[in-house]
């Protein structure tokens, strides 16, 4: 009955050694890649640096266009009834920087 035990111990034992593979030496290029994409904090600085970069470019750009429009008196009564006596208005506007 030992002998049995002594067998599934071996076994238990040789069944969770892991396996040894030659592994090649880590070259200094691989072991900065791996820091530089495992590390949360040097990617959070990579986000907010690519954040600040795009604010910088846009704020570079000059003011869009503002387009806008309205439509009066199209419900009107009496003479001013149908859509005939309606006024439209179509405005296109910018911001005018003055100096720097």
């Amino acid at each position: 009955m030992n002998l049995h035990w002594l067998r599934v111990l071996v076994f238990v034992g040789v069944c969770g050694i892991p396996a040894v593979q030659a592994a090649e030496p880590l070259r200094l290029e691989e072991a900065v890649t791996r820091a530089l994409t495992s590390n949360p904090s040097i990617i959070a600085e990579g986000a907010q640096l690519q954040a600040v970069q795009a604010r910088t470019e846009r704020e570079g750009l000059p003011p869009p266009y503002v387009i806008g429009g309205e439509f009066e008196n199209a419900a009107g009564t009496g003479s001013l009834r149908g859509i005939d006596s309606a006024e439209t208005t179509l405005r296109i506007s910018r911001v005018i920087e003055l100096g720097g």
